[in-house]
């Protein structure tokens, strides 16, 4: 048997071709090795543990979270390293309409994330120590976009008023109609020095830190809820 006549007895390249669209698109490649039925169900799968996911960060639900987390990687990594472990799959019709299915996949999952994380979940920073011991620079959280009623000690993601793109962390100190004044402005030579903004500059509400910055302790502080920090 020659080496052409193996590769397409195990079908390697379209398996190649599958586990790199497997970790892009959830079932994608599982629909190029001929399994479109096992593909549709990976798809659904995976949407239906990263939608559970994405709410339980919103409602600070973080122990479930982590875990529902930590099952999306576990099934994605599975379902890539099945594209290797199934028998050869039943040979796909000639032309590109046989693969119509991947690309409905991709539009499906690429806009349940786009969704996700335009209207559910964001990740920002703290760029400086104002708040500290809650948050160390660098800390990464998870915050939830809009923020329709502001309190007085809520943690939120603000836009600095004249320069675009730079959003920021800071502590709500006090809400007078539609000025808010913000907590904590100048602990060091980083601070972003906007004590007062308004309602519209409000971007976002921080739920927890979900990675601590490097080299520090975040024992106390990584994987707690923020509405509770002080």
């Amino acid at each position: 048997m020659t080496f052409a006549q193996r590769l397409e007895r195990t079908q390697l390249p379209r398996r190649l071709l599958g586990a790199v669209l497997a970790v892009l698109v959830p079932g994608a490649g599982h629909v190029v090795l001929g399994y479109g039925r096992l593909g549709w169900i990976i798809a659904a799968a995976s949407l239906l543990v990263g939608g559970a996911a994405a709410v339980c960060a919103m409602m600070c639900i973080v122990k479930a979270f982590l875990v529902l987390g930590a099952v999306y990687i576990f099934g994605t990594v599975a379902s890539v390293v099945s594209i290797f472990a199934l028998p050869p799959g039943p040979q796909l019709k000639d032309g590109l309409r046989a693969l119509w299915p991947v690309l409905v996949l991709f539009l499906v999952i690429r806009g349940a994330s786009y969704t996700v994380q335009t209207w559910a979940l964001a990740a920002d920073y703290a760029q400086d120590g104002t708040l500290r011991p809650g948050m160390e620079p660098g800390d990464i959280v998870f915050s939830r976009p809009g923020v329709p009623d502001p309190q007085p000690g809520d943690l939120v993601v603000v836009e600095h008023p004249s320069v675009s793109g730079m959003r920021y962390l800071r502590r709500v100190a006090s809400v007078n109609g539609d000025v808010v004044e913000l907590r904590g402005d100048s602990v060091d030579d980083k601070a972003v020095s906007v004590p007062l903004v308004t309602r519209a500059q409000l971007r976002a509400r921080a739920l927890f830190v979900f990675a601590a910055a490097k080299g520090t302790n975040g024992v106390d502080r990584v994987w707690k809820p923020l509405v509770s920090a002080r």
